[in-house]
């Protein structure tokens, strides 16, 4: 199981991701919007429309689970 963080330099919920997967000894791949990818290809590839970073999408067996912000992440390692 990998996570992907997609967020922006200066994120401090970014950054705070980052951590609480560290702290849970959790793999996953970082992608800057702007950078990596546009905020429209990131749209494409979620489905949605995005206001805000990070995004966050749990990868297993090939598949994504949209997992969301921060706090939905921190909510769905409790």
């Amino acid at each position: 199981m990998k996570y992907i963080i997609y967020g922006a330099p200066g994120c401090s919920f970014c950054s705070k991701a980052k951590i609480l997967l560290e702290m849970h000894r959790l793999e996953y791949v970082y992608k800057e919007v702007g950078t990596e990818l546009s905020k429209e290809q990131l749209e494409q590839v979620l489905g949605r429309k995005v206001t805000t970073v990070p995004q966050i999408v749990k990868m297993a067996d090939g598949f994504g689970e949209y997992i969301g912000g921060f706090t939905e992440l921190q909510n769905s390692l409790n």
